[in-house]
């Protein structure tokens, strides 16, 4: 028998965007589940997490719990944003044209040249 995560709660048709985020920050310390929770969604429930917090009438278990959930969301959030940044497909490598004179025109290098070796060297003195 396969068990499946729990998934947030969909918006009520009067919640707001505050409400919805209080509802899925519930959510996500009861169930202590992001997974199956949009990063959008997270996002939403950190912000309403900051109202949470700030209750003055809550113990401090409570209050750590809280924390300890928040840390969780971001752990999520973090994860997610570095994976996506890191699966970004790169673009073809095309070279640089420019045209052919002027400021954007291709650099190309100088050649070097060397003097002759000081043994092969003759100075012609005469006038």
């Amino acid at each position: 028998m396969t068990r499946r995560l729990p998934v947030p709660p969909d918006p009520g048709p009067t919640d707001t965007v505050e409400t919805h985020g209080a509802a899925v920050f519930r959510f996500v310390v009861a169930e202590h589940v992001t997974a199956t929770v949009p990063t959008d969604l997270l996002e939403r429930a950190l912000h309403a997490s900051y109202s949470a917090i700030a209750m003055p009438d809550l113990a401090d278990t409570v209050r750590e719990r809280l924390h300890d959930t928040r840390r969780q969301i971001i752990g999520a959030i973090t994860h997610r944003l570095t994976r996506d940044a890191e699966t970004v497909p790169e673009g073809p490598s095309v070279p640089r044209t420019g045209p052919p004179v002027g400021p954007m025109a291709p650099l190309t290098p100088t050649p070097v040249t060397r003097p002759p070796a000081a043994s092969r060297a003759t100075v012609d003195l005469r006038f």
